[in-house]
C-alpha cells in the first residue's frame, strides 16, 4: 500500500490541479504502476469535498489508460466515514477494511 500524505485543491480555475486529473493520474496511475492500493489525504480550499472523492484507489482495470478511469471504476470501497466540523472548515475520514 502507498500513502500520499497531502495534496490540495483550490476552487476550479484558481489552482494548479484538478480533482479528476489527480484521481486518474495520481491515485489510479500509481496503483496501476505499483500494483497496490494507493491512499491519500487532500485539503479542499474554499470548495466542497466532492461527494465521490476516492480517498483510496486500487487498480484492477488491466491495460486501460488512466485518463479513461472514472470514480465508479474504483473497486476499493470504504466501510465507514466520519464527517465533522473543525476550526478550519469540514473534515471527512474514510475507513477501509483491506
Amino acid at each position: 500500500m502507498a500513502l500520499n500524505l497531502v495534496h490540495c485543491f483550490y476552487p476550479v480555475g484558481k489552482g494548479p490541479s484538478g480533482t479528476s486529473f489527480f484521481a486518474r493520474h495520481g491515485f489510479a496511475g500509481a496503483s496501476k504502476q505499483w500494483k497496490c492500493p494507493v491512499f491519500g489525504t487532500a485539503v479542499f480550499f474554499n470548495r466542497p469535498i466532492p461527494e465521490r472523492w476516492p480517498t483510496g484507489v486500487y487498480w484492477d482495470q488491466g491495460d486501460k489508460n488512466t485518463p479513461k478511469w472514472k470514480y465508479e471504476d474504483d473497486s476499493l470501497k470504504y466501510s465507514r466515514e466520519f464527517k465533522g466540523d473543525i476550526s478550519e472548515g469540514k473534515a471527512s475520514v474514510k475507513i477501509y477494511d483491506l
